[in-house]
């Protein structure tokens, strides 16, 4: 890209071209000083953890501090007490509670499952000294609990409840449970941290909390065959019986990597991996990654990995550690959070965890990768039970209470930290550098120095010493290119923008930078992206005769001196020379778009952003040309309201088919009554009432169906119709009146009728529907006489034109009557008035629907035809019986009646008091949740 005067840059920006620079070789300070921010995007000086204060009399803790802990979906946590004999349990808002103790233990069988079990306990079972060790709730909502003498599991059902079920360990599968973690699947790691006699062990139960098969199987002994023969089929045949296998976490890797020596923790990964922390008093914890196949990987936390903190500890010794999967993790792959508190309790610490795909039983990259985040997340008066992963936030206990793991949002940064960037060409010897351009952040308090070394030689370059330029100033006027801003909507009072500094003499092909950035400890410069112009455009050179360059020391002067006129002049005529950016929709600024619609004759709504404003610029033609229709109201109305419009809103509009297809379940829609209705066909198909009837027959048929009718709906016989009706009725004399009948009773059961059982659309005629039916027989007929003639009316004082007092008989004059208010006075009433559909979606907060519902209305009031009237309702609002059809202009969710209740945002009759299902659990499957055939474990 070159400027007006025909000056190209060179550019550094983005993760690609920092991190090259940053890890250059001659970076000064110590390493890390720089670092590349993916995050804000920027390079800038790294940040230091800072380190808790010691505490005076504070504790080291230990295993025997850990309390297996856990939370179920519902919100109840669950820990052991400090005496190992009960299950403390506490929900927010309440008091923590005894759950269950260790007293309440009786003698529960045990069905012989996969061998991993005894048959049933001990005929006298000896609970006085039994202890808990390890807990967690499974995805099937059950709690399960170690214990310790005897060796075993406790399994409660959290949906069921009732006592345990106790479930010993057979004899030659004696697990001394210390700690579990959820696992794939369904399953559970289980951590055996072993003793002096045996080694530590992992476990996995699966989905039926029985001992899997992960690391492999042990045959065992066959037992003897039995005595019982059989002549035809022969001896009973014998079975060979395995159990599983536990992993040995002590074992040593294929490459050379030391097995745990001190397993204490164990995390699951969502590839069927797991994570252990390792940590052998007096050395540095380890990290280490087991699969079905042994040890996998590890990671020493030594002080390399911990170069962040103020003053780096020796040797890290973990107490407990918790996983966070990225909800973004690609599949086969790691990418999450790994939290970690050391033993004295004080302070976590957060790791950015990534690796390659594991590919069971193959090869896959098993590297475990691990970046200390910067963040400084303080544990107040943690008693060291541990840390639970709870809805992707990590919590950890005080006193009976759980309370989720917070970063410190202050920050400390290095004070100072150089980097060089890599060499430039400006592809002529002898170039004159012209101004480096920087766009970033630069705080009060903060500065950044710029230096800069040129040859024609890049090998040259190591000897010569760079020389400082001057210090960056921020441009008034924003960035040199034109019309784009680095910085949005930025406040000139926190410093952020372009900066810019004028090279003073480096001449050379080749030119190198060194950037030292400076802060004072809390804030930091950040540097987004870097420019270096060349070759230099001089107006000394250009426009000055030569007698004002025959002084080399005056000519140097004065070069700079112009160059700061030049900078200005130069973003005018850059913006003069790119000023057909503004007629493109791609690229004219935001803040231009009002003003380039304004050109259409156009305004736009305040509201909207940048994306919809230059929707709307862009296909201005074609909103132009369907303006008025409801194709064009519908495309208008989904610029303003659709969560991420783009150009496929036109594409029925550029096909010139506007009509969207009967299939389509999202989005705006118009409705007009009139056209929703049942129209009367010569063959309609009538009510039971009305089986078979057509216009071409007597309406002899319509009286009696109607008596029938009103008859069965007020379950009375003709004297109490007459009351009800307040006028004396005859039997088989009720006549169907052809207009809404006055008196308020006989009115009720008219509408009633008129409403369904009549089998077509009957549209309420009165006196006042006596224009509209001249006009629509002048149609018709052309002349009275023919009217007239047509109806059978003749006599003096008849006009043609008249309202029928009674339903037509037969012939022309009832199939007229049945055509005018079928067809021709639904539409007469319904014409010109629509009904906007807004899309609404369960559960949606009520402020958020109001705030769209009212934007689509003033939309569609500045773009209606001024001859027609609307309304705007949510989909539910129609969700009735011959109006709405299902599954097109309905969603299945809230209702105008069918709300919940929220407190302090409903009005009482608006909705009811309704409990929502626990859409959490697992085990079992609910509508709106899971796909038809889906099956949740």
């Amino acid at each position: 890209m070159k400027d007006a005067n025909g000056i190209s840059f060179q550019l550094l920006l983005g993760p690609e071209d920092w991190e090259a620079a940053v890890a250059a070789e001659g970076a000064t300070g110590d390493t890390g000083d720089i670092v590349w921010d993916g995050r804000q995007g920027a390079v800038l000086l790294a940040a230091e953890i800072k380190t808790f204060p010691p505490r005076s009399g504070a504790v080291v803790l230990g295993p025997e501090d850990r309390r297996g802990a856990d939370v179920d979906c519902f919100g109840n946590w669950y820990w052991i007490d400090s005496d190992a004999r009960a299950i403390q349990t506490w929900r927010p808002g309440q008091t923590a509670s005894e759950f269950w103790h260790a007293d309440l233990l009786d003698q529960q069988p045990c069905p012989p499952t996969d061998g991993s079990f005894a048959d049933s306990a001990p005929a006298e079972p000896a609970f006085a000294d039994v202890r808990l060790s390890g807990l967690a709730v499974t995805a099937r909502h059950n709690l399960i609990v170690g214990t310790q003498a005897p060796n075993g599991l406790l399994v409660f059902d959290l949906h069921g409840s009732g006592p345990p079920v106790f479930r010993r360990w057979s004899d030659d599968m004696d697990i001394d449970v210390f700690d579990m973690t959820p696992a794939q699947n369904s399953a559970t790691w289980l951590l055996d941290r072993g003793n002096t006699a045996n080694p530590a062990m992992l476990w996995q139960l699966d989905a039926r909390l029985c001992l899997t098969s992960f690391a492999g199987e042990q045959t065992l002994p066959a037992p003897p065959r039995a005595d019982f023969f059989n002549k035809e089929t022969g001896p009973e045949p014998v079975i060979a019986q395995s159990r599983p296998l536990g992993l040995d976490l002590s074992v040593s890797s294929a490459g050379g990597l030391a097995g745990a020596t001190d397993a204490v923790a164990v995390a699951g990964l969502p590839d069927n991996t797991v994570l252990v922390l390792d940590a052998p008093v007096g050395l540095p914890s380890r990290i280490l990654r087991y699969g079905s196949d042994g040890l996998l990987s590890a990671v020493v936390l030594d002080a390399l990995l911990l170069d962040k903190f103020e003053t780096p500890p020796a040797a890290l010794q973990g107490h407990d550690v918790a996983f966070v999967t990225n909800p973004a993790t690609a599949p086969g792959r790691i990418d999450g959070t790994l939290l970690l508190v050391d033993v004295q309790g004080d302070q976590a610490l957060r790791f950015d965890v990534t690796s390659g795909a594991f590919v069971e039983g193959g090869t896959g990259d098993y590297t475990l990768s691990m970046a200390l985040s910067d963040d400084y997340i303080p544990l107040r008066r943690f008693e060291g039970r541990g840390i639970v992963t709870n809805a992707g936030g990590v919590y950890y206990d005080i006193g009976e209470t759980w309370v989720e793991l917070t970063a410190h949002p202050r920050r400390r940064r290095r004070t100072e930290g150089s980097f060089r960037t890599p060499l430039f060409d400006a592809t002529q010897p002898g170039t004159h550098w012209h101004r480096c351009i920087l766009d970033g952040c630069i705080p009060p308090g903060t500065s950044t120095t710029i230096s800069i070394r040129a040859a024609d030689d890049p090998a040259m370059l190591a000897g010569l010493v760079f020389e400082p330029l001057p210090t960056p100033y921020r441009r008034g006027e924003g960035s040199e290119i034109p019309f784009w801003d680095p910085y949005p909507g930025s406040d000139p009072a926190r410093a952020t923008g372009t900066f810019e500094t004028l090279v003073q003499s480096a001449r050379g092909r080749f030119a190198q930078l060194e950037i030292t950035l400076t802060g004072d400890g809390s804030v930091t410069p950040k540097i987004r992206a870097l420019r270096l112009y060349a070759p230099r455009f001089s107006y000394l050179e250009h426009y000055l005769p030569a007698a004002y360059r025959e002084d080399r020391v005056s000519a140097s002067f004065l070069d700079r001196f112009l160059s700061n006129v030049e900078g200005l002049f130069t973003s005018m005529e850059n913006r003069v020379a790119d000023a057909y950016g503004l007629w493109d929709t791609r690229t004219v600024p935001a803040e231009a778009l009002d003003w380039l619609a304004g050109w259409l004759g156009a305004t736009l709504e305040p509201g909207w952003d940048a994306t919809r404003k230059r929707l709307f610029v862009e296909n201005a033609e074609l909103l132009f040309r369907w303006r008025g229709t409801p194709a064009g109201l519908k495309a208008l109305i989904d610029i303003a309201t659709a969560p991420c419009p783009d150009a496929t809103l036109f594409d029925s509009l550029r096909s010139g088919q506007p009509l969207e297809p009967d299939n389509a379940r999202r989005g705006v829609r118009l409705s007009e009554d009139y056209t929703r209705r049942t129209r009367l066909a010569a063959s309609a198909e009538t009510s039971d009432l009305l089986t078979g009837w057509t216009t071409d027959d007597n309406s002899g048929a319509v009286h009696i169906a109607f008596e029938a009718f009103a008859l069965a709906r007020r379950g009375t016989d003709l004297a109490g119709l007459a009351a009800a009706w307040a006028r004396p009725l005859v039997a088989g004399a009720v006549q169907f009146s052809p207009l809404l009948p006055a008196s308020d009773g006989e009115r009720e059961d008219w509408l009633a009728f008129t409403d369904g059982p009549i089998g077509f659309r009957y549209a309420a005629a009165t006196r006042d529907s006596a224009p509209a039916w001249q006009s629509f027989l002048a149609r018709r007929y052309a002349a009275p006489d023919r009217i007239a003639s047509a109806h059978g009316l003749t006599g003096p004082g008849v006009s043609p034109y008249d309202l029928p007092v009674t339903l037509p008989t037969a012939g022309a004059y009832l199939k007229d009557w049945i055509d005018f208010v079928s067809e021709v006075l639904p539409e007469a009433q319904g014409a010109h008035r629509f009904v906007v559909l807004a899309p609404v979606d369960p559960g949606e907060d009520a402020n958020t629907r109001d705030s769209r519902i009212a934007e689509i209305a003033r939309v569609v009031e500045h773009e209606r035809p001024a001859h027609t009237a609307f309304e705007v309702r949510p989909f539910w609002s129609l969700f009735q019986t011959g109006i709405a059809r299902l599954g097109v202009d309905t969603t299945l969710g809230e209702g105008a009646r069918f709300t919940a209740i929220a407190l302090g945002r409903s009005a009482l009759g608006e909705g009811f008091v309704g409990y929502g299902h626990p859409y959490s659990v697992t085990d079992r499957t609910v509508v709106g949740r899971n796909a038809a055939g889906e099956v949740r474990l």
